[in-house]
């Protein structure tokens, strides 16, 4: 009887230590599941907006008032465009309203919010025309760089 559980457990142990097999392996090293926003945390992280709201009056996201997407020019024609970044900090969302109180072609309004976990948001740019190029913005520790210009968050 003690012969045979000797050899069970003799089996046991060469079949966990054979070649190939997860004890072998060394560990992947874990990466960070955010970045921090905080002084040196992370360079440019490409954030590119996508449209989220074609032609409304509410924001889905919450993020703009319905008086901020009214549109002068006629109801219904704002359209939002959006872009988010997990950090440690919390979900970092980048929000533009496009059709709507652009000072050009090229810059229309824009806000950067943090949401914490707790659900509480905080404005890092509050209302700012940004340029509407959304597929060029990118996130970093300095601000949000949007066609090369960059814009300090707070």
């Amino acid at each position: 009887m003690k012969l045979a559980l000797f050899v069970a457990f003799a089996l046991a142990g060469a079949w966990l230590t054979a070649p190939g097999l997860a004890a072998d392996k060394p560990a992947k090293p874990r990466q960070s599941a955010c970045v921090s926003l905080g002084a040196g945390g992370f360079g440019n992280v490409p954030t590119p907006l996508k449209p989220i709201a074609h032609a409304v009056d509410h924001d889905p996201s919450e993020i703009w008032s319905d008086g901020e997407i009214w549109n002068p020019n006629g109801a219904g024609r704002t359209d939002i465009w959006e872009a988010r970044l997990r950090t440690c900090e919390g979900e970092l969302v980048i929000s533009q309203l496009v059709n709507r109180q652009c000072w050009s072609a090229w810059e229309c309004p824009a806000r950067v919010v943090m949401l914490a976990p707790g659900g509480e948001a905080k404005a890092l740019i509050a209302y700012r025309q940004v340029c509407s190029h959304g597929e060029t913005f990118a996130v970093g520790s300095d601000g949000l760089r949007a066609c090369d210009r960059l814009y300090p968050l707070r």
